[in-house]
């Protein structure tokens, strides 16, 4: 398992008519196994108001992943993306792992950091 902790956060730039753009934000609990991501984002200031999810593949860094939203007025997007992990020694060591999806209208990005 790669990872599966709530030290994930994400960010979503949504394209909107009015206005032009809307930016949400809160923390994740993020899977990846097997060539599967498996994301539940939740609302600002919660680990349980889940704001949507994600679900799809991972090859070689790549991701496509479809949206699903909570009482959401469509039935989600599907994004494609990469998975970046960068390990850093100094400071002090750790491990930054980056996710960063578009379906060609809106944005998301997720982040952790943990140490070795």
């Amino acid at each position: 398992m790669f990872g599966a902790d709530k030290q994930w956060h994400w960010i979503k730039a949504s394209n909107n008519a009015d206005p032009p753009w809307v930016v949400s934000k809160g923390d994740a609990e993020v899977e990846i196994t097997d060539g599967k991501l498996d994301a539940t984002l939740f609302w600002e200031g919660s680990t349980k108001i889940v704001r949507f999810s994600l679900k799809g593949s991972v090859v070689n860094g790549n991701l496509t992943v479809k949206e699903t939203g909570r009482n959401a007025e469509f039935g989600g997007s599907t994004y494609t993306g990469k998975l970046v992990v960068q390990e850093l020694k100094k400071p002090a060591p750790r491990k930054t792992e980056v996710i960063t999806l578009s379906d060609g209208f809106s944005m998301i990005g997720l982040t952790r950091t943990s140490g070795k």
